[in-house]
């Protein structure tokens, strides 16, 4: 499979809906505009009280989950969003400002739902490549270069086929 079609599978980023789950707003602001310029749409939590409400209202393609939070934590939400089947799909990337310890990364790491745990604050670039690559999307100014790439190959294609000499051609020339 060439680049051309791994891009062409792959959906833009407006169709897939991410929660940001945290107890510190400049965090959510801060994650809803990383995700919102790369095309996502976004919905907030400010505990896992309200997560678990909101997730079950409208379905979400990705959590991104604060550990230590009021009103249910963490665990506590990744317990009950694996207890039901509507919900017991949705991927999380676990955030945490915390240095954790081993036994505490190897118990999240443990949580069926969990693809990645991540140290706050995160690096953008990295960030946002991780959730592309995890929801297999791509975002619309990567869709629009790729666009303006193939177009420019094809153009490219087609100058290359101007110069190239019919079948035999340097045979009766040489002759």
């Amino acid at each position: 499979m060439n680049e051309t079609t791994e891009n062409k599978e792959k959906q833009d980023s407006s169709s897939k809906l991410i929660m940001i789950v945290d107890d510190d707003e400049q965090i959510i602001e801060y994650m809803t505009t990383l995700l919102q310029t790369e095309g996502f749409r976004t919905k907030a939590a400010m505990d896992g009280k309200i997560a678990l409400k909101r997730v079950n209202e409208e379905p979400v393609d990705l959590m991104l989950l604060d550990i230590m939070m009021p009103n249910k934590g963490g665990f506590e939400v990744l317990k009950q969003l694996y207890g039901q089947n509507e919900t017991r799909n949705i991927p999380v990337i676990v955030m945490t400002a915390r240095r954790l310890d081993r036994s505490t990364m190897e118990m999240i790491k443990t949580e069926p739902n969990v693809r990645e745990i991540v140290s706050k604050p995160v690096s953008p670039y990295s960030f946002r490549s991780k959730i592309h690559e995890m929801l297999n999307t791509v975002s619309p100014a990567d869709r629009k270069r790729m666009e303006e790439h193939q177009k420019w190959e094809q153009e490219t294609q087609q100058d290359r086929s101007l110069w190239e000499l019919p079948p035999g051609f340097r045979k009766k020339r040489d002759e």
